[in-house]
């Protein structure tokens, strides 16, 4: 029998941190306006910090590390205040790029010198607290897009461990991050595509059967962005992005998922017109 679903000893930090976590997170979405806008900014500065401290130098991660914060906060506040309305698309496309090509880039082992990596993520951190604040909106159809997206991730999270220890098998990409396997992938995937399946069902007016094809797409495209960081933080040789939060590491080990996947839902709204969940309408 395998070993336990639980191991290490960090699992109560775990559970403390979360629902730590939690409340504040659903505070601010259910809030949105002001609230929400600070909450974000406060977020975007903390994942430049530690996106910063990746690409820097040795010798001095400092300097770089306060003008990621600085840059990701001051971007995000343009964004999400309109200024760079006219580009987004632009910055949500190059964002879109780099989750999908980050992870063959640095498997391949082809190096990207720092600096230059400095401002290759940057459009990724910016794209994800930014399509927060305007998928979210100031209605309750927002409140339920970025709900429902947070949920698909988490679900993506817990099945894929779930799955990849209990039935383990071959590894997905060992050379990026070796504890994931096909299994996990799949579980993890499976258990997204129900829960919108099950989402579905219960709203009326929308199809569990479209809805649960939505979810699964973005349980893998969050997948992708978690791909995509471990295989930065191979290329510069770190564990984990920081030690914000206890337990699981730094605030983009926690995040990456989610802002790939709130990148795609933003490229559809863009896009599109409409969201999944409009898109998921009977």
């Amino acid at each position: 029998m395998r070993a336990g679903l639980i191991v290490g000893g960090n699992l109560r930090a775990r559970i403390l941190t979360a629902a730590a976590m939690v409340p504040v997170v659903a505070a601010a979405l259910y809030l949105g306006d002001w609230p929400l806008v600070v909450f974000l900014l406060a977020v975007s500065a903390g994942m430049g910090w530690e996106w910063g401290g990746l690409a820097a130098s040795d010798s001095g991660p400092w300097p770089v590390r306060a003008a990621g914060a600085a840059l990701t906060a001051a971007l995000t506040a343009m964004a999400i205040a309109g200024v760079l309305r006219v580009v987004s698309p632009t910055v949500a496309a190059g964002a879109v790029v780099f989750i999908l090509l980050a992870a063959a880039v640095f498997t391949r082992r082809q190096a990207v010198p720092r600096p230059r990596l400095f401002f290759f993520g940057m459009p990724v951190l910016v794209v994800g607290c930014t399509a927060v604040a305007w998928l979210r909106g100031d209605d309750l159809a927002g409140l339920w897009v970025v709900a429902w997206t947070v949920a698909v991730v988490i679900l993506m999270d817990i099945g894929g461990y779930v799955f990849g220890r209990l039935i383990g098998g071959p590894r997905l990409i060992p050379r990026v991050s070796p504890n994931k396997t096909w299994a996990g992938l799949l579980g993890g995937v499976g258990a997204a595509a129900l829960f919108g399946a099950v989402l579905g069902g219960a709203i009326e007016g929308v199809s569990g059967a479209v809805l649960a094809v939505w979810s699964a797409l973005v349980a893998l495209f969050s997948q992708a962005g978690d791909l995509a960081e471990s295989a930065v933080k191979r290329h510069v040789g770190v564990k984990d992005s920081g030690a914000m939060l206890p337990g699981h590491g730094g605030l983009l080990d926690r995040v990456d998922g989610h802002l790939a996947a709130l990148a795609l839902v933003l490229g559809v709204a863009v896009v599109s017109g409409r969201s999944p969940l409009a898109w998921a309408g009977t």
